[in-house]
């Protein structure tokens, strides 16, 4: 009895592994996440003189500011999946693992879909929030009334005022088109 459970165990990861692919994917309910490498911004002083993480006498990262945190709905790209650990980067270049088969959700990719950066927090009738400096899901855009529609992990859409987000895919193609471009080596 426990070898054919061990084989469905086995079986059951092999093919959700097998079903994983690279790309845009959505921070999901209860996920637990660890910090494998920190961003630029990381280690650079904040105002009051802070860093978000620091290396221990081991080599190992810590959170040295107790309110770097991901949530709910957050975007991410996920690059690898193993043993029901997501590994990821997030929009600002930190790798992050996340843990658990359902900890994140594949985003919806439409014409025009991107990133944005919520300037402040969202409250929703329902309690729900979406929080200033959280990397969101854009799937739309309604120019006459100045909102963006966000998806959320629930594969539920919602429209938020435009004032509140960074369109951050539209300004990094903008800044790309200044840029000059180098040879790579041979």
């Amino acid at each position: 009895m426990k070898t054919i459970l061990v084989k469905i165990f086995l079986f059951t990861n092999c093919v959700f592994a097998q079903n994983f692919s690279p790309g845009y994917y959505l921070v999901n309910t209860d996920a637990e996440f660890t910090i494998l490498s920190g961003s630029i911004s990381d280690f650079q002083q904040n105002e009051k003189g802070e860093y978000t993480l620091s290396k221990n006498e081991t080599g190992q990262f810590t959170l040295t500011k107790l309110d770097l945190i991901y949530g709910l709905n957050e975007v991410v790209y996920a690059y690898d999946y193993h043993k029901e650990k997501y590994y990821c980067f997030d929009p600002i270049g930190r790798v992050v693992v996340f843990k658990g088969m359902n900890s994140l959700v594949p985003v919806s990719i439409l014409t025009q879909t991107g990133i944005g950066l919520l300037k402040e927090t969202v409250n929703f009738i329902d309690g729900s929030s979406l929080y200033s400096g959280s990397y969101i899901w854009l799937v739309g855009q309604n120019i006459s009334n100045s909102t963006v529609i966000v998806e959320l992990a629930n594969k539920a859409q919602i429209e938020i005022p435009q004032s509140k987000v960074e369109l951050t895919t539209s300004e990094l193609r903008k800044s790309a088109e200044s840029k000059t471009y180098k040879k790579i080596l041979d």
